[in-house]
């Protein structure tokens, strides 16, 4: 098992060298924390904003606003990949923006609403966290 963890980790390195565009990560709230293999988690998100938008001062626009909806569903699922923790997720995001404002005096309003980007994500753990069981 010890030779098939260790191929796991040379294919995943040389994979992630590979990639040479990765500026950015992303936390999520216990993230090194182990969990048993099997659970499943549904997760459920909305936010909300409004308020004035800012644009260059040479730009015709003026007096904007904007009230921004979203609301997110999860699926993420705990996995044992060669003895250690591992994790699947997707995130649904969908979106409704409501937006007005004056461009060049005349007042105008956008309202638009949809599906976002959907994410998929895998995560595996290579140290300090075995898969545990039930």
């Amino acid at each position: 098992m010890n030779r098939f963890r260790y191929l796991a980790v040379l294919i995943t390195s040389g994979l992630i060298s590979s990639i040479s565009g990765i500026h950015a990560q992303s936390l999520e709230p216990r993230a090194y924390s182990n969990a048993p293999v099997g659970l499943n988690f549904v997760l459920a998100g909305y936010q909300n904003s409004s308020g004035a938008l800012l644009f260059d001062p040479s730009l015709p626009i003026t007096d904007t606003k904007a009230t921004v909806d979203l609301g997110l569903l999860g699926y993420v699922r705990t996995l044992d990949v060669a003895g250690n923790l591992s994790k699947f997720g997707i995130i649904l995001p969908y979106a409704s923006l409501s937006a007005s404002g004056f461009i060049d005096g005349n007042f105008r309003t956008r309202d638009t609403n949809g599906l976002g980007d959907p994410t998929l994500y895998f995560s595996y753990k290579f140290y300090g966290a075995p898969a545990l069981s039930m």
